[in-house]
């Protein structure tokens, strides 16, 4: 029987190490940030049977999508009528450096989320949401004009309408999305508990803002609106 040159043993194996370290990597990932966050503490993610599933008594009906290929993890875990959202994705700069992103959306009456880029250093999670991700308010969901003055936004729609962020899990552009579906309906019912919001939903123009990445910068920046 032949054997194969040593050089070409040699790249088969290079080649199989960077697949199977690049095929573990967002789940080496998630591990890591355990230690970091607690949301992702206790939702502990194992692989049965070939599926993936989160190992918790308290999150026993959560659904997991890993997708090991392109870097991303979804987590769904619904609790007391409301959805809670966990996703994990990594960000490549040109520089070859890995970032960290982590987004949780809950969703009841209204969808109330946040974006969290962490970058690991000696060991360590260090926070680095503001220098990376531009700041939004539900006012970036309205149509900008010159003659809009700021007295025509209701200030309680800021802190009571939110938004959530989706990552992405193909390319690298994540996006802000305002969800007023639920509100909308419970304003055409005169819900008493929504009232005070239902006269300033006119203001919402916009459902989704995109994030463009910038992997040489290393940052976000705003893109279409629609």
């Amino acid at each position: 029987m032949k054997t194969l040159p040593v050089t070409l043993l040699l790249c088969c194996f290079s080649f199989w190490a960077t697949s199977s370290v690049q095929a573990q990597a967002i789940i080496d990932y998630y591990n890591l940030l355990a230690d970091y966050d607690d949301d992702i503490k206790i939702h502990p993610i194992v692989s049965k049977d070939g599926k993936w599933i989160v190992q918790s008594a308290e999150s026993s009906n959560a659904t997991v999508f890993v997708d090991e290929k392109n870097n991303f993890i979804e987590i769904k875990d619904k609790a007391f009528g409301d959805i809670f959202t966990l996703q994990v994705s990594l960000l490549k700069k040109s520089n070859g450096e890995t970032i960290a992103a982590v987004v949780k959306n809950h969703m009841d009456i209204f969808l109330h989320g946040e974006i969290h880029i962490l970058k690991l250093r000696n060991g360590r999670w260090n926070d680095i949401t503001e220098q990376v991700v531009p700041e939004l308010t539900y006012r970036d969901f309205s149509e900008q004009t010159m003659g809009l003055a700021a007295a025509a936004f209701n200030p309680a729609l800021n802190h009571h309408l939110e938004f959530g962020y989706q990552l992405p899990r193909t390319g690298s552009t994540a996006s802000a999305q305002m969800q007023t579906q639920i509100l909308k309906e419970k304003c055409q019912n005169n819900d008493p508990s929504v009232r005070e919001y239902c006269g300033s939903l006119h203001e919402i123009t916009y459902s989704s803002i995109q994030l463009l990445w910038n992997p040489i910068e290393g940052k976000f920046s705003i893109g279409d609106k629609k």
